[in-house]
């Protein structure tokens, strides 16, 4: 059976409208959803009995390490997943030459400063969240 939709000819099958169009729930479908890989690695994990939560802070630490060692890559990995979405603006004045002469320990301070940096803010951010929800809370009982 066909339908004249807009001057043109449409199929109107098994699941689709007068109009020609799929009804809610009759669709393709479209290609398939990819997996969710949190849910795939809790799956392995269970299966080869390892501690997911356990395996992925020896991870988060070591990444820490290297952060602290001067391993710019990581720290930008920390700094991207474990603080707010509020960036930090890092300006430099001075050439990368002057970086690359620096010891492995002074870049390790830059970038303990920088974590710390980082950390005091979640922690402010944290306390504001904190302290709206009690004032949402506190507001709701007075009704």
């Amino acid at each position: 059976m066909t339908a004249n939709v807009n001057g043109h000819a449409q199929s109107v099958g098994k699941g689709r409208g007068p109009d020609g169009k799929f009804l809610p729930g009759h669709g393709l479908g479209g290609r398939p959803r990819r997996p969710d890989l949190y849910v795939i690695a809790e799956q392995k994990a269970r299966e080869e009995g390892v501690d997911l939560a356990a395996k992925l802070w020896q991870l988060v630490q070591k990444l820490f390490e290297l952060a602290l060692a001067g391993d710019t890559g990581a720290a930008r990995l920390l700094l991207d997943r474990l603080t707010d979405p509020d960036p930090i603006r890092v300006e430099t004045t001075r050439d990368a030459s002057f970086y690359c002469s620096m010891t492995e320990a002074e870049r390790g301070a830059r970038i303990a400063h920088l974590l710390a940096i980082a950390d005091a803010r979640r922690r402010a951010a944290e306390a504001a969240e904190a302290e709206q929800r009690n004032g949402e809370v506190d507001h709701g009982a007075d009704e």
